[in-house]
């Protein structure tokens, strides 16, 4: 997840094939028009896969380009259009073209186009900037070379993510109403600000997708609840749908006993809090608003089928993640100072009637009145206009780094405690120990200086229609990739 501002498989038989059986298996099928994915996020009106700030610009960029290797929940990395072996004793990256890669035009993309956007890549992205680390790129006939000082521990997490994707500088950034081609299983047909519709691209390697749906449909999911959400679009099939477990309550629960659909719960992939866009509450009164809002953790297991309080950016059960018993001697230091004049909390339109939020907001009205303006946004203006923000962000329970790199480059008040030349260091260190260590020195601090305030930590959960079936040697470790399901 992920990192972004937004934001098990039960029952179901799982096939698997090898390359050639899968290619095979696509003429079986059954033929079906078109596949809707459902997220609860829209779109921007600009992508670029090197600055990805939402979680619309992920989804879109997951399926529009193609991935050197993907992180798989059962088998760790795994190579898809590209073999990359990575040398942690000689420091250096190797990458060499798996496929003949031709973008949806037909037109093959060369070595050089791929080595000239790896430049980009290791240079700075949303989620890592690498640029002080590199020694050397090169680009041979058929293969690229990365020399490093030192190469970061979640280096095959970060191939995993859009930045680090297959893309020509043509290709970016996606416009809208301006054609372009792609390197993934799909090209863009249009974007508008809530769907996005993509059509197959014939050219992407057959044994790296479970079908050969021409069209598929993401569309912006307006019912966060599943079962209002199933109860609207009952009658419709081969439906995908990811859904934030902030957003559902116990009356969604009996959802989930549904045996016409399959359930996938990932824990702890988004965490609910309060972000800071500037310095106009200072320190004494960040602590202040962070200790009133402590009562809403106790409130998480009532209003909601999952989620646990948070006490850090990492979920406790983590070794770089930070306790309950330590976050209250971190926080109880000092009771803070209620703020001396009117500040400013945004909040997006869609969540404002959600039960958890809701009782955030009241908490906060109640308490400061006319002192506190909230302010609702459609854009990603909310984080940057208003004072201090409520919403839920994308992390990764397993590589605490990329998020926290992503935060540097996108949240105010990180920049003030720590630099990307720190996190480069810790993602290189040798020891375990030494970097579950290091990290959860980074937790206190943001703590201690309330950088953001945690609430809680909750699952992404995926429920689709019984007529599909997850290909899990094509699976990646989060969200919905449309050409990775069969259909029956």
């Amino acid at each position: 997840m992920k990192f972004w501002r937004e934001g098990l498989i039960v029952g179901a038989s799982l096939l698997f094939f090898s390359c050639r059986d899968r290619a095979t298996h696509l003429e079986d099928l059954k033929k079906v028009d078109f596949l809707e994915v459902f997220y609860p996020f829209g779109f921007s009106k600009i992508t670029n896969p090197l600055e990805i700030e939402t979680v619309g610009d992920q989804v879109l960029s997951e399926h529009v380009f193609s991935s050197h290797g993907i992180k798989n929940p059962k088998n760790g990395f795994i190579n898809t259009t590209s073999n990359i072996f990575i040398d942690r004793i000689k420091n250096i990256i190797t990458i060499t073209p798996k496929y003949n890669l031709r973008d949806s035009a037909g037109h093959e993309i060369s070595v050089k186009e791929i080595c000239d956007t790896i430049h980009l890549q290791f240079q700075s992205t949303s989620h890592s900037t690498l640029s002080e680390l590199i020694r050397s790129i090169t680009c041979q006939k058929n293969t690229i070379k990365i020399s490093m000082k030192s190469i970061p521990n979640n280096m095959e997490s970060l191939f995993s993510l859009p930045d680090f994707f297959i893309y020509t500088k043509k290709q970016i950034p996606i416009i809208d109403k301006i054609k372009k081609s792609s390197s993934g299983p799909y090209f863009v047909e249009s974007i508008k600000q809530d769907s996005v519709t993509l059509k197959i691209n014939p050219h992407y390697p057959k044994s790296l997708r479970a079908n050969d749906i021409p069209k598929v449909f993401i569309k912006k999911n307006i019912y966060p609840s599943p079962k209002v959400f199933f109860e609207n679009i009952k009658k419709r099939k081969y439906i995908l749908s990811y859904f934030i477990g902030a957003f559902i309550n116990k009356t969604d629960k009996s959802i989930f006993n549904d045996d016409t659909l399959i359930t996938n719960i990932n824990p702890s992939e988004w965490i609910l809090m309060l972000g800071f866009n500037n310095q106009n509450l200072k320190l004494a009164e960040r602590i202040y608003i962070a200790n009133l809002l402590e009562q809403v953790k106790k409130e998480i297991r009532k209003i909601t089928s999952f989620g646990e309080s948070a006490y850090s950016f990492s979920p406790s059960d983590r070794p770089f993640g930070i306790k309950k018993k330590e976050y209250l001697e971190i926080t109880n230091l000092n009771k803070g100072k209620r703020p001396g004049k009117q500040f400013k909390l945004g909040i997006k339109k869609d969540m404002i009637e959600n039960e958890l939020f809701a009782l955030i907001l009241n908490i906060l009205k109640g308490h400061f009145g006319d002192d506190i303006k909230i302010i609702t946004y459609e854009t990603g203006k909310m984080y940057t206009e208003p004072d201090m923000y409520v919403g839920v962000r994308g992390i990764s329970a397993g590589d605490p780094i990329h998020h926290i790199n992503f935060s540097l480059k996108y949240e105010f008040l990180f920049k003030k405690i720590m630099t990307s030349k720190e996190l480069n260091a810790i993602s290189v260190l040798p020891r375990v120990q030494d970097f579950n260590q290091r990290v959860k020195e980074l937790e206190i601090r943001m703590l201690k200086e309330r950088a953001f305030i945690p609430i809680g930590h909750f699952p992404g959960i995926i429920i689709h229609s019984k007529d599909l079936a997850l290909d899990e040697s094509l699976a990646g470790d989060w969200g919905i990739r449309a050409w990775t399901y069969h259909v029956y």
